[in-house]
């Protein structure tokens, strides 16, 4: 007994073969459709064409730290192919590297309409949400949702794992983040950005031996001889991405942070580890004050 999947296929297996006669038939009988088809083919080839000159335009740019002109190049291409998602993503980078908030979000989330399963385009967008710029539309419950359905996506990557981590931090949820950067250890235990805020979290709780063993661990991640301490999926997408992604220093005020643990010196590991998480504090107590005042504690979801 033949099944209606298979009357369907046979159906419109037949259909195609009917129609690809009626075309040769055409094609014999006439040269304008060839000519008309040859005409078709050079046109979207000389489209393609077009589009990866100045996809490639705006790559070099990008690389060589030439954002404004990778803009303008990255629009180019996709006035070209509006769908092409590598595009949509770096127009995005760029946009959000030159403080105009509001064509990343907007390029994003037309990645999103592209492919909503795009890990990248939510990481990008919890980024943007996390971004304490003036002008930036900072709201850390889009900022956790946006990194939530990111690792949902892709839990190989622990950025937003990571920025999970951060988000409750910033919202006084300490237990959720020690949580969040255990996790990312456990996954990379070279994760430097973990390593220090574990340690910030344990300073700040009065543990200072505790404290100061992490600061010396993440020190030791980050010195010269270890160069790949990062947390794999924190930017490193492509050469010349990771600049894009800390252009805004504020916007990342946490790994600016993080970053200055490549300054500590030898001597006493102790006394810069309270120097560093001291400046980490007011850091954190501003940028509450500033930006949630008394509503922090219903900033973020439970």
């Amino acid at each position: 007994m033949i099944t209606r999947r298979v009357a369907v296929a046979v159906a419109l297996g037949l259909g195609l073969a009917f129609a690809g006669v009626s075309l040769t038939k055409n094609f014999s009988s006439s040269d304008a459709p060839r000519d008309t088809v040859a005409a078709t083919i050079s046109q979207e080839r000389r489209r393609i064409q077009l589009f990866w000159e100045t996809y490639r335009e705006a790559t070099d740019h990008r690389v060589s730290g030439r954002i404004r002109q990778a803009a303008e190049a990255y629009e180019q291409a996709l006035s070209v192919n509006d769908s092409h998602e590598d595009a949509l993503y770096y127009l995005g980078n760029t946009f959000f590297a030159l403080a105009r908030f509001s064509d990343a979000q907007a390029t994003w989330q037309r990645l999103l309409e592209v492919n909503p399963h795009s890990s990248r385009a939510h990481s990008r967008l919890g980024d943007l949400y996390f971004c304490f710029d003036p002008g930036a539309p900072f709201d850390l419950s889009a900022a956790r949702a946006a990194f939530r359905r990111a690792l949902e996506i892709n839990q190989e990557e622990t950025g937003p794992l990571l920025h999970l981590g951060q988000v409750a931090l910033l919202a006084g949820d300490t237990a959720r983040a020690r949580r969040h950067f255990d996790a990312v250890i456990g996954s990379n235990y070279r994760s430097v950005a973990s390593h220090f805020l574990k340690g910030y979290m344990a300073w700040k709780a009065g543990a200072r031996r505790e404290a100061s063993d992490l600061f010396a661990m993440a020190v030791r991640l980050k010195s010269p001889e270890n160069p790949t301490a990062g947390v794999p999926g924190e930017g490193d997408t492509e050469k010349g991405s990771v600049a894009m992604v800390t252009a805004n220093p504020t916007c990342h005020g946490l790994e600016a942070h993080i970053d200055n643990v490549s300054l500590v010196t030898e001597g006493d590991l102790g006394r810069q580890a309270t120097e560093h998480y001291g400046r980490l504090d007011t850091f954190l107590a501003d940028a509450r004050s500033r930006l949630l005042g008394d509503g922090i504690a219903r900033a973020v979801p439970r």
